[in-house]
């Protein structure tokens, strides 16, 4: 889904409206939709990004899916409309959500979230050839250092965190098999 930044005050709203009169079922699911994309607006605004959005990956899968193709397309385009790319950031899940402080994923999970985020900057480099690009793999803490020098990688990492994007002890997110693309644009 793509979430243009100056839009958050209507999607709120409208998906707030549709709230009215739904079955519980359906309501929760649609509570749990509108808290997932302010928590992805929110993201945005903390790293300064106009266009966020969210795509998904078949389980075990790195390749994009049609649809996930097709989201990110939509998103640069969007951009376009906006101005000039300028940096594209994409964080990248595994099958498993990032893992709380001081733990770590297996191996696999990791390669997993790597071979993704290579996909997804292949179709953006085809879309927009110009633009910078730096992938974020969500399978793995930042270590001390980065943490110290305050690298690129530990700063999304620690933005994605403090606005609920990512699990904080005892928070339950759902972000496994995921990635979020923010778009920079001039």
């Amino acid at each position: 889904m793509t979430v243009k930044v100056l839009a958050l005050a209507l999607g709120i709203a409208a998906l707030g409206s549709g709230l009215a009169g739904c079955a519980s079922h359906t309501h929760s699911q649609k509570h749990a939709d509108e808290v997932r994309v302010t928590k992805e607006v929110h993201a945005a605004e903390e790293l300064n990004r106009s266009i966020v959005s969210s795509v998904s990956f078949a389980k075990g899968q790195k390749g994009l899916t049609p649809e996930a193709t097709s989201e990110i397309q939509k998103a640069l385009a969007d951009a376009r409309r906006l101005g000039k790319i300028k940096t594209v950031e994409v964080a990248v899940w595994s099958d498993m959500e990032y893992p709380k402080k001081g733990k770590s994923l297996p191996s696999k999970q990791i390669k997993l979230a790597n071979e993704r985020a290579k996909n997804v900057e292949k179709l953006i480099d085809q879309v927009e050839p110009k633009s910078t690009i730096k992938t974020f793999n969500m399978a793995k803490q930042p270590n001390a250092f980065q943490k110290w020098v305050d690298t690129r990688d530990a700063h999304i990492k620690q933005k994605l965190a403090s606005t609920g994007i990512t699990a904080a002890e005892g928070v339950a997110t759902d972000r496994a098999s995921s990635a979020l693309v923010f778009i920079e644009v001039e």
